[in-house]
């Protein structure tokens, strides 16, 4: 799905529309790294939901939902963060320490991203063909097919780029890219010894058929905050980003006012909404009028955390969720009629600890109409912490991710959009550099780095 695909990056913001019915209970084969198969998962099926790449052991694997076998496609135990490409023939993943690698998912040729070369950040797939986006180490915007051919250069790297690499996202169409840069500046901040060298925070779009950049905004030279680039909103019209205030990490960590500016450039708007950098926490519906959002600051998400409707045109924000739970992770269901969204109590603005283990561990899925009305609890089982929904494309479905209460083990499950009993799909997802256990980033785990979801077209 690609609705705000973003924050793949970060995240990858990376993103995450048709008809819903009541779909059969039907049993399924739990994969575990015993039961691997020789022979490539069969798309066959009419029910097919498409497939998941996950990490077990370290390795690779593939699946097709809702009952598909699975397949192994590494051997090597130092793998995560699988994507897919739109078409389902490929995938990026890293490997060990180093860079991105691409590999064909019917056991073709793997090989690393911009090989003989380095990749600095922000790999993106094309939201309509199987081409690669990235940032090199030298601070030049690159692109490639799949199989590595066809690499060239959009943007040259700048010989006054700061440590900072900028973030990019594709327009919806595939046509253009947009991307923040930070650039060293000769100006002094500060005065006497406390100056520092000045830097230049702007956004800018190119096309990806390699037409010179255009400049949408600047920040000031020097600027007094960056930028962080979300994505596009999904009619290509606006650019949603966030001013990274005063450079801080620190503040960063703690959630920034989102803006939105034209794709076409002029002054940015400030929109009601105060949101973490997560890819999660923000999702947009299939008509792209509207923003399901988690909106609230601070870093721990088991407190001052709700679930909030932004109109894009607007800016008007409306509560679906009250104050009496933490509530994050919205997700639209393809016609936009519902959402689902993960939610525990509010136990306030502790730091970490049993307290916040035991908030976090008692959080379920839900679901509710697109006004906020008719909640209903999807999952209920004390022995799990329910976590980043997401729906099939026919609006059946709803994949999550599980962690166990006690061990930590994190797996994943179905449930109908309509509730019933869950059904298990992956009993163990472990990556080679998983998080720290229950606690992630105060509360928050990445699931990217561990599972990605190709959709059957509905």
């Amino acid at each position: 799905m690609r609705k705000l695909s973003l924050l793949a990056l970060l995240f990858s913001l990376l993103a995450f529309a048709s008809c819903e019915r009541t779909s059969p209970v039907i049993p399924r084969q739990i994969a575990t790294s015993t039961s691997a198969s020789d022979h490539p998962t069969s798309t066959s099926q009419s029910d097919s939901l498409g497939k998941i790449a996950y990490i077990q052991g370290g390795d690779i694997w593939v699946n097709e939902l809702p009952d598909g076998t699975p397949m192994r496609l590494t051997n090597d135990g130092a793998n995560g963060a699988p994507h897919w490409s739109p078409s389902g023939e490929w995938l990026t993943f890293t490997r060990g320490a180093g860079g991105p690698w691409v590999m064909r998912v019917d056991g073709g040729s793997s090989h690393a991203v911009n090989e003989g070369g380095s990749v600095y950040s922000s790999l993106s797939w094309s939201p309509v063909a199987d081409r690669l986006a990235y940032v090199t180490e030298s601070g030049a915007l690159a692109i490639e097919d799949a199989d590595g051919s066809n690499r060239r250069e959009l943007v040259p790297p700048s010989d006054r780029r700061t440590g900072n690499a900028f973030q990019i996202a594709w327009s919806p169409d595939g046509e253009w890219l947009a991307f923040d840069r930070e650039e060293w500046t000769y100006e002094k901040v500060g005065t006497g010894k406390g100056q520092i060298p000045g830097r230049t925070a702007s956004l800018w779009r190119v096309q990806a058929g390699g037409d010179e950049a255009i400049q949408l905004y600047n920040m000031g030279s020097p600027s007094r905050d960056g930028i962080i680039l979300v994505d596009w909103t999904p009619d290509s019209r606006s650019i949603l980003f966030w001013p990274r205030l005063s450079f801080s990490v620190s503040v960063v960590a703690d959630g920034l006012p989102l803006h939105i500016i034209s794709a076409s450039g002029g002054e940015p708007r400030k929109l009601d909404a105060w949101t973490l950098r997560f890819s999660d926490f923000l999702d947009a519906s299939s008509d792209g009028r509207l923003l399901a959002i988690t909106e609230g600051s601070g870093r721990e998400t088991w407190t001052r955390k709700r679930i909030a409707v932004l109109d894009i045109a607007s800016g008007t924000r409306t509560y679906l969720t009250d104050s009496s739970e933490a509530a994050f992770s919205p997700a639209w269901s393809p016609d936009g009629g519902r959402i689902v969204y993960v939610a525990g109590p509010d136990i306030g603005a502790v730091g970490g600890g049993n307290e916040a283990k035991v908030g976090a561990g008692q959080r379920r899925l839900w679901v509710m109409q697109r006004d906020g009305s008719d909640k209903r609890q999807l999952t209920n089982d004390p022995a799990y912490r329910d976590e980043r929904p997401q729906w099939s494309n026919d609006g059946t479905r709803i994949l999550f991710a599980r962690l166990n209460a006690e061990g930590g083990r994190a797996s994943l499950w179905l449930v109908s959009g309509e509730g019933g009993t869950p059904e298990p799909v992956v009993d163990e997802l472990s990556p080679s550099s998983p998080p720290a256990s229950w606690f992630g980033y105060y509360g928050h785990i990445n699931w990217a780095g561990f599972f990605d979801w190709w959709r059957a077209p509905a």
